[in-house]
């Protein structure tokens, strides 16, 4: 190995190194796959280059998106290809390789560091099985060893710094929050130029990026992507988020245990280096962790880990590190070591990736992503398959393009709604696609998966969307509803839609909400709710009334004397039925919980108290109580009337 100490395209190197990179290549295309998640950008992009907009349902504009560059990239080569699973698997394989060469031949000092730095990329799981999914890591990855090879190996001169601001501003466009990766940096390469140019030309090097969220705003109603919404309301504490954000660091030093620990390694060196460029390099790294924290990690286990590792391993390949050569073979065969033996090794998983149960939640709700989906969209299942994805989801969202258009509630909906096609509305529970439900918070907070918010759907809201009349039984929410369909569907450039984007960003309305969630009873006439539903039924369907904690008020038009009572409520909760006349309480009436095999609504007669029957009643309260909030009537029927 003592040629490693030439730079790694010297002709000594380039066979060692065309080797690794073959390697590289190799085990990229045994691990290729993509997940549900990506398949709701690709929902935006078939519907994008079908003229329907950016959009997820197509009578509404909301930005279900995070990463508009990654997003804009496969429309440019869906246009070409009409196809999007090996088009996003052959892209996403390019630009990772094209990191990867970049670090061995642009960044990385001499062969030793350049092998090194591979190595741990190499060996890590949350690298490798990211260089795929769908999602934006491999264009980061792309635009991360652009960035730095022109911070490390170009002299910081104005030239150099509108480069690293553009390409800062492509990395933050490609995903917003990896801007802290590189911002130390930025900050640091402005201070090497003259103030009032670098000025001027850092703010045309980000200008891509203002451009953007000037048209997310003027487009959606909104600077961010609604996905920041849904997660900034989920109504949590914040140190609550914190606990499931460590959760998420220690799932990974147990399963893929290189991945943080080089990237701590990249840290220290860079720190113990006499390098300044080194250090400030680092900070980005630290911030970046404090972020994942901060956020709460995510449920896909390693994802947000893998970018911090690859500025740790370009800082590792960056030093000339002077271990001598039987302690450097020693570190590579212990990291060859634990990237194969390590739980979540990825580079010795074949086409049976998955069938052992390896992507059930492992920790808090923290998965193992490729394993859940490996079977149904793995490259090397491909030719099993009897479609692309061979997935359950899929096959109903196909089901549901042939039923034709209509309103369908689910939480995970990206092979579903790209297999459904634009005829399809959904709403998704988890608000991430859904400008009304990202405003509302969870509503279990005892009971919710990081990622994966669950709201309550409210009752009107999907009558509303059906009918195009507001329908939502809450007067405060439906007042907000007005407000938010004036932006996400009203023309773009009327001056009511601008009122209100003004007023709804500046959170003017946000009071509506915040009576709709902790206000006073719901209210709904009898009438409104007689029409029976059978045993069974799902609790959140459209035509049920979806209760919040505080419940229920039924109204009639007269005062009844009924001896019985149908009721269909969710089964799994207590429901106390109080009977009312005017304010008078004339009796109450308790309904347990009971477990049907079927789960959603379950059908009960209640005999009406004889006081109540005896009196008359005008009015029922219903008061829910249960473990998982999720509270629904589906009907309430009088069965007899006594003269």
């Amino acid at each position: 190995m003592s040629g490693f100490s030439n730079p790694p395209g010297s002709s000594r190197n380039k066979f060692i190194f065309g080797g690794f990179l073959i390697a590289f290549l190799i085990v990229l295309i045994r691990t290729a796959w993509l997940c549900d998640d990506a398949y709701i950008s690709f929902r935006v992009v078939d519907n994008f280059i079908n003229g329907y907009g950016l959009v997820w349902n197509i009578a509404e504009r909301v930005q279900v998106f995070t990463h508009p560059l990654w997003l804009f990239l496969i429309s440019a080569f869906y246009t070409i290809t009409g196809e999007v699973y090996f088009t996003v698997i052959i892209l996403s394989i390019v630009l990772t390789f094209a990191a990867v060469a970049i670090i061995a031949f642009r960044i990385a000092e001499n062969g030793r560091s350049a092998f090194l730095a591979l190595s741990i990329l190499f060996f890590s799981a949350a690298f490798i099985e990211y260089s795929s999914s769908g999602l934006e890591n491999p264009l980061t990855y792309f635009l991360l060893s652009i960035f730095f090879w022109l911070f490390f190996k170009k002299e910081l001169n104005l030239k150099i710094f509108f480069l690293l601001s553009f390409t800062a501003s492509l990395i933050a466009l490609n995903r917003l929050d990896t801007i802290l990766l590189c911002l130390p940096s930025l900050i640091y390469a402005y201070t090497k130029v003259p103030k009032g140019k670098g000025v001027l030309l850092g703010a045309a090097g980000i200008l891509p990026l203002v451009s953007w969220h000037a048209f997310s705003l003027i487009y959606y109603g909104f600077p961010l992507p609604n996905t920041y919404y849904a997660k900034l309301h989920t109504g949590l504490d914040s140190l609550v988020l914190v606990f499931q954000g460590l959760q998420y660091f220690v799932d990974s030093l147990q399963y893929d245990p290189i991945t943080l620990v080089f990237t701590i390694v990249g840290v220290v060196l860079a720190f113990r280096s006499k390098s300044s460029a080194m250090r400030v390099v680092a900070v980005g790294v630290i911030l970046y962790l404090v972020y994942i924290a901060k956020i709460g990690g995510d449920f896909m286990s390693g994802r947000f880990f893998a970018s911090p590792l690859l500025i740790s391993a370009i800082i590792i390949s960056v030093g000339s590190w002077n271990l001598p050569r039987r302690k450097f073979v020693i570190l590579l065969l212990c990291l060859a070591f634990a990237g194969l033996v390590s739980p979540g090794a990825a580079l010795l998983t074949g086409s049976d990736h998955g069938n052992n149960g390896e992507g059930y939640y492992r920790r808090s709700g923290i998965a193992n992503e490729r394993a859940v989906y490996y079977k149904t969209t793995g490259l090397l299942n491909v030719f099993e398959h009897k479609g692309i994805p061979d997935h359950r989801w899929y096959r109903l969202g196909e089901k549901w393009r042939q039923e034709g258009s209509g309103v369908r509630v689910m939480g995970g909906i990206g092979f579903v709604g790209f297999a459904s096609g634009p005829g399809v509305h959904i709403v998704d529970d988890l608000a991430l696609a859904d400008p009304l439900l990202a405003r509302l918070a969870v509503y279990n907070k005892n009971n919710w998966r990081i990622g994966h918010f669950k709201r309550m759907v409210p009752t009107g809201y999907i009558e509303a969307i059906e009918t195009s009349q507001n329908k939502i039984a809450d007067s405060n929410l439906a007042v907000f509803f007005d407000k938010i369909k004036i932006m996400t569907s009203g023309d773009l450039f009327t001056k009511e839609r601008w009122v209100e984007i003004f007023k709804v960003n500046y959170g003017q309305f946000d009071y509506l909400i915040e009576k709709y969630q902790d206000g006073a009873i719901l209210e709904v006439m009898y009438d409104s709710i007689n029409v029976p539903k059978a045993s069974g039924t799902m609790w959140r369907l459209g035509g049920n009334t979806v209760m919040n904690k505080n419940g229920l008020k039924v109204l009639f038009s007269q005062k009844c004397h009924s001896n019985l009572l149908e009721v269909s409520v969710d089964h799994n909760d207590n429901y106390r039925f109080v009977f009312m006349n005017g304010q008078a309480r004339l009796a109450e009436k308790v309904l347990d919980s009971l477990l049907i095999p079927t789960g959603g609504l379950r059908v009960d007669t209640l005999e009406v108290p004889e006081t109540a029957a005896q009196q008359g009643f005008d009015k029922i309260e219903i008061h829910p109580t249960g473990p998982d909030e999720c509270y629904s009537l589906g009907h309430m029927r009088l069965l007899i009337e006594e003269e």
